[in-house]
């Protein structure tokens, strides 16, 4: 039998840090082990999407992001569901809190 090279992070804990600014966002993507990278990429939420959903297909999706200006349309864009599974904000001044 052949061995299959297909990615798989069924169930498997995937960490996303956003610094969100109105030109650009710096993610950094962390596992449970390691990290994996930090980039900087436009202010898209299909690109996060496409690059989570490509790199860790089945993941379970966790990310914080300071709320600030921006509020929380990174997390519901366009009222589309959330594609995280757990999402911790922080608006300023404030200690972080888990969204319900």
């Amino acid at each position: 039998m052949g061995s299959s090279n297909k990615l798989d992070f069924t169930d498997q804990p995937i960490y996303i840090g956003l610094d969100v600014h109105k030109k650009s966002w710096s993610v950094s993507i962390h596992s449970a082990l390691c990290e994996h990278k930090t980039f900087t990429q436009p202010p898209e939420v299909d690109l996060l999407v496409n690059y989570l959903r490509r790199n860790f297909p089945g993941a379970s999706y966790h990310s914080v992001y300071e709320a600030g200006y921006s509020g929380f349309w990174v997390h519901d864009p366009g009222g589309q569901p959330y594609l995280f599974g757990e999402v911790w904000f922080r608006q300023k001044g404030c200690h972080w809190k888990k969204m319900s």
